[in-house]
């Protein structure tokens, strides 16, 4: 299970699809794409691990 906060903030996601079996995530504050598999940012507003 992973945290879901990030530099103190709380995020909510939701599922943006789905890659190599894997889930992606957007987060709506930032609205980040996040990978399921090693909990990080693949998309630009949020480079961080969760």
């Amino acid at each position: 299970m992973w945290e879901a906060t990030v530099d103190g903030r709380q995020l909510h996601f939701q599922l943006a699809g789905i890659n190599n079996q894997n889930f992606i995530m957007r987060d709506e504050e930032t609205g980040s794409w996040w990978q399921q598999v090693n909990g990080e940012a693949i998309s630009a507003r949020s480079k961080a691990n969760v």
